[in-house]
């Protein structure tokens, strides 16, 4: 997902999570932090160089210029890959007066770039409930494909339809047929459901097409759709979601 619009919406998530006060973990050491990145530090500075992002000494968060660079640049997105398939610590780095959780923010670059996904690394749980608006903020931005045919789109979701009825009773939202991306409140409800959890299961499970389906003006990447709902419940800590 290298489109301008999605790393623009994903700036934008990185953004709500910025606050010092949503980071609880402690400050990382400086030999804990060496010993993460250094096996990474090669490609890491060629990724600065094309980009002009330095992420080891970590100086805070990109530009939306420069998170676009970092998605289209194959160093780059192989660091982000490699650095989420780590054992990245749960700890916190201070630039500027805000602590950011190296955890967190590593996951969420490699998700925004679409890496997390490809490279098959499970996504690490966020502990933010603002992370609720951050993939709130990411979600209606796909890249482009060719419109689904009704037949593709029946084949691929009609199997669904009974666990997107259930889904539904819980969250408000259904899947099957598909009328665009779900709300923030619908996400969080979605993220608490076990019916919507298995729904997205079993989406994802199913492959399903890389093609559009246009709502209201609105063109969704079915396969992407699916994938970042899913992302988003991966990262929600749903034990700190509103009733």
């Amino acid at each position: 997902m290298k489109t301008g619009a999605f790393v623009a919406a994903a700036a934008t998530a990185l953004i709500v999570i910025t606050a010092p006060t949503l980071v609880t973990a402690a400050e990382c050491s400086t030999l804990t932090l060496v010993v993460t990145f250094l096996p990474l530090l090669t490609d890491a500075n060629t990724c600065a160089s094309n980009t002009g992002y330095t992420l080891y000494p970590f100086t805070g968060l990109p530009t939306a210029d420069e998170l676009t660079l970092i998605c289209a640049d194959t160093t780059c997105t192989k660091v982000l890959a490699e650095a989420v398939a780590l054992d990245l610590p749960d700890c916190t780095v201070t630039y500027d007066g805000v602590a950011y959780n190296v955890k967190d923010e590593i996951t969420l670059y490699a998700t925004a770039c679409g890496v997390a996904r490809n490279h098959h690394v499970p996504l690490l749980e966020m502990k933010s409930i603002a992370f609720a608006a951050a993939v709130a903020a990411v979600l209606g931005c796909f890249a482009a494909a060719e419109e689904c045919a009704s037949t593709t789109l029946s084949f691929a979701l009609l199997p669904l339809e009974s666990q997107s009825g259930l889904c539904a009773a819980d969250s408000g939202y259904k899947l099957y047929p598909f009328t665009g991306m779900p709300s923030l409140e619908q996400v969080k409800a979605m993220c608490k459901s076990d019916a919507c959890n298995k729904l997205l299961d079993e989406a994802r499970d199913s492959e399903m097409p890389e093609c559009d389906i246009t709502v209201n003006g609105t063109a969704y990447n079915i396969h992407e759709s699916i994938e970042l709902m899913f992302a988003g419940c991966k990262v929600i800590d749903v034990n700190k979601l509103s009733a």
